[in-house]
């Protein structure tokens, strides 16, 4: 297994040049945060899981991360977004799925284009459905794996941010992490601010820590009831 600054070397050499809005400070907080979240989880393949997937930057983050422990990483997206419009060719070393993308030209297949290339395919599941709808799925399945790291970056509109922090945070494992992207990110509407009220509400003792909230706009908290927790520096 490799060192864990060759993991990130490797895996930001694999996703950078993937379009997307996480900045690699943002990305380089996702591994570390993946990383000892699932070193320090309680069970010994949990779940890591994305909201909001588009062409794939922070989901393959994820997965290569995932990967490198044996877990696997729910990515969630209804592409309700997604276009035929054109985009740049996609190598992906396989002529079926390169013609695919690029005749449909959709972020969806993109992605699935890039867990074949990257070599991740059987460690992502991939969840084409509102982010409600996944978190009840796995709220009534028992048997699954605890999750240990939620990272929120889907719906901007002041409703479907709340009910994404409310209804993610409760099915996050004693210990985990809850990392909110464009918590504030100011170019955005004025009601994106509800992150920012939920970070508030942490620090508060609702029971979460707010970990971090940096100069990029992201919020980390992190469920506190575990013992021996590294804190982010």
């Amino acid at each position: 297994m490799p060192t864990y600054e060759e993991l990130v070397s490797q895996i930001l050499s694999k996703v950078q040049p993937i379009p997307g809005w996480a900045s690699t400070l943002t990305l380089r907080t996702l591994i570390y945060l993946a990383d000892r979240a699932i070193k320090f989880s309680k069970h010994e393949a949990p779940l890591l899981v994305e909201i909001g997937t588009w062409e794939g930057r922070s989901g393959l983050t994820l997965a290569h991360v995932a990967k490198a422990h044996c877990c696997q990483v729910i990515c969630v997206d209804d592409y309700q977004a997604d276009s035929f419009e054109a985009m740049a060719p996609l190598d992906t070393g396989d002529a079926e799925l390169g013609a695919l993308a690029d005749y449909e030209g959709t972020a969806r297949l993109r992605f699935i284009c890039r867990q074949h290339e990257q070599g991740v395919k059987s460690t992502i599941d991939l969840r084409v459905k509102p982010s409600l709808e996944v978190a009840y799925q796995l709220a009534c399945n028992p048997s699954r794996p605890p999750i240990a790291l939620v990272y929120l970056d889907g719906g901007k509109e002041e409703g479907e941010c709340l009910r994404d922090l409310c209804v993610w945070s409760l099915l996050v494992e004693p210990g985990g992490y809850l990392v909110v992207h464009d918590a504030h990110n100011h170019a955005l509407p004025v009601s994106h601010d509800c992150y920012f009220w939920f970070c508030q509400a942490m620090e508060q003792g609702a029971g979460w820590e707010c970990v971090i909230e940096d100069d990029l706009g992201n919020a980390i908290g992190r469920n506190p009831v575990h013992s021996g927790w590294p804190r982010v520096e």
